[in-house]
């Protein structure tokens, strides 16, 4: 089936006025068709593949905002995917997946999937992901007036975090000899929100608020993984972290000076 696409664009993101483009990348066409259609009912820009090398054609020629992807693909599988598109610096992911299981959701939250999906879903509920993820990664999410007074918007503003510089918006960190690391979703979460409360201790319960706007426990099951992966860029040796340490029975602190520099945009 001839993938479905809209005119390629130079620049990356929905631009304003402009629907937000969504890749579908799902093998069975009784479900990519349908998922278009639905998209474009509700205001979005639909683009489907049925493949890996579909998805990278696609990818090659426009710029997307979000991606649904299905876990169970010929080929290259979507977990193979989302981690080779996200080290990349790619767009949000939602995964669609037919399994139930705990295992394997949080195996792909830890590869820095957005959000997940289980088969078959509510389009309710598939639109409302779509729309939470596209103002996450817009910096337009609404605030909760039960969020901590001190947390920020994210994306709304870029840190000097130790030597390194952050910008959540693009998940980035800059070193102090201009290289750059680009992070996933929730490693971006996470470090905001260490940024946001630094030199304090923060457990488990705080983080999870901090970073999951619905909620989610599987996020926190996995704050442990994106804590290590985090280590694993930002501290000389993650084994001996000095940066981003463990204050043992009570949680995790970020121990360095942190600035806010101008706001992102």
């Amino acid at each position: 089936m001839k993938p479905t696409s809209a005119p390629a664009e130079a620049s990356s993101g929905a631009a304003p006025g402009k629907p937000p483009r969504v890749l579908v990348v799902d093998d069975h066409p009784d479900i990519r068709g349908p998922m278009a259609r639905l998209l474009s009912r509700r205001g979005f820009a639909p683009l489907t593949a049925a493949d890996a090398p579909a998805m990278d054609r696609l990818l090659a020629e426009a710029a997307v905002d979000v991606i649904l992807l299905d876990v169970m693909l010929p080929g290259e599988d979507g977990f193979s995917i989302c981690e080779r598109l996200l080290a990349a610096g790619g767009p949000p992911i939602i995964l669609l997946t037919a399994r139930g299981e705990v295992g394997e959701r949080v195996r792909g939250l830890e590869l820095g999937a957005e959000d997940y999906v289980v088969k078959p879903f509510e389009p309710d509920e598939l639109i409302a992901r779509i729309n939470r993820v596209v103002r996450r990664a817009t910096g337009l999410r609404p605030a909760r007036a039960d969020r901590p007074a001190q947390a920020t918007t994210p994306g709304s503003q870029r840190w000097q975090v130790g030597d390194w510089r952050f910008d959540p918006l693009v998940q980035e960190l800059i070193g102090p000899d201009g290289s750059s690391v680009m992070l996933s979703s929730g490693e971006a979460r996470l470090l905001e929100a260490f940024a946001s409360h630094a030199q304090q201790v923060l457990d488990r319960e705080q983080l999870l608020e901090l970073c999951s706007p619905d909620g989610s426990d599987v996020f926190d099951r996995s704050i442990d993984s994106h804590i290590s992966r985090l280590r694993r860029k930002i501290e000389r040796d993650p084994r001996r972290p000095r940066i981003l340490t463990t204050v043992w029975g009570q949680g995790y602190r970020l121990a360095v000076t942190c600035t806010r520099l101008a706001a992102a945009g």
